[in-house]
């Protein structure tokens, strides 16, 4: 799963906002949580979640990495790159329609889940709508494409988390100096071809 690749790979610290709405709820039923979330969007225009999540954080410090999982409307998004600018990178995470109702239906119950995923979409006013945040995401991910370390690697490049340079396994090249070499015939050049030799 991309996110955990992402909290163990940086050490990346996750918050939560279904553990955000669970404990603010009585109630584990994924309905009452959805209708708490449409709730809390209206009463604060979406603001809820980055509240809560520099609360959970004393302010998110600087020194670290953190994950916010999940946000829901573009107003919600929209607070998070007003608070913290381009230091916020939103990641979109999507798969055709048979791909999340087989995910649905696999997925360890956290919580009071609905019968099927369809069900799911149609309650509270964000869960149709959430495929509408890929127009403003700055990566979209197709989840069912790669493997979940490959994602992370399309989620973070240009951000300078992995290491920039690669070992080298070979330093030189030459030629046995045989026919057209020893000859002194150069042969065209093949640019963009490197010899890996690592174990």
């Amino acid at each position: 799963m991309f996110t955990e690749q992402l909290t163990s790979r940086f050490d990346a610290k996750r918050v939560s906002t279904r553990a955000l709405l669970l404990r603010a709820s009585d109630t584990d039923d994924r309905d009452a949580l959805i209708k708490l979330g449409d709730k809390l969007d209206i009463e604060t225009n979406g603001k809820w979640v980055l509240e809560q999540f520099l609360a959970e954080t004393n302010g998110a410090p600087a020194d670290r990495i953190w994950l916010v999982d999940a946000v829901r409307t573009l107003d919600q998004v929209k607070y998070f790159r007003d608070e913290f600018g381009d230091r916020v990178v939103h990641v979109h995470l999507t798969a055709p329609i048979g791909v999340l109702r087989e995910r649905y239906l696999a997925r360890k119950a956290e919580i009071r889940e609905f019968n099927s995923y369809d069900e799911a979409r149609e309650h509270g006013a964000t869960e149709s709508k959430i495929e509408a945040l890929a127009e403003v995401a700055n990566v979209v991910l197709e989840t069912h494409r790669s493997s979940p370390r490959s994602l992370l690697a399309q989620a973070t490049a240009g951000l300078g988390l992995f290491p920039r340079e690669v070992a080298r396994c070979v330093d030189v090249l030459v030629g046995a100096q045989y026919g057209s070499e020893g000859k002194g015939i150069s042969a065209p050049s093949s640019p963009g071809i490197t010899m890996f030799l690592c174990g």
